[in-house]
């Protein structure tokens, strides 16, 4: 548990690098790997359907360096604006492309609780490949 909340610290100061000026709503995400750890952070858009959440940031940023996902190990995603928070449907769906069902996503917002879930918890029914 203090691997996680030393991750959940590192997020804390990409807080300012969020893109949030229409929701106000700030998201870090750390997709932590055996050797490596991948950052994500919302950059919103005018126009709502272009805005990139941080969690598909993240994976991205993963999949963009060659990452093979058997070396991720689990995924936080944190926010400095709600006392919690869940990945969007479109963000689980994006999870379910990349990580195994099992995998544990860890959240902590302003209560400072950390929940975990795992990606088959958040999205039970995905499109499949």
């Amino acid at each position: 548990m203090n691997d996680i909340k030393e991750n959940i610290e590192s997020c804390k100061s990409l807080f300012n690098r969020c893109y949030s000026p229409y929701s106000k709503f700030n998201v870090v995400t750390v997709l932590v790997c055996k050797n490596k750890k991948y950052y994500g952070v919302n950059v919103e858009n005018c126009s709502y359907s272009l805005t990139i959440c941080a969690e598909t940031n993240c994976l991205s940023n993963a999949v963009s360096d060659g990452l093979n996902f058997d070396d991720a190990l689990y995924m936080i995603v944190t926010t400095n604006t709600a006392d919690e928070i869940t990945p969007c449907g479109s963000c689980r769906q994006f999870m379910a492309e990349f990580l195994p069902k099992n995998f544990n996503v860890h959240t902590m917002g302003n209560n400072a609780i950390v929940n975990t879930y795992q990606v088959k918890d958040l999205i039970p029914y995905t499109f499949i490949k």
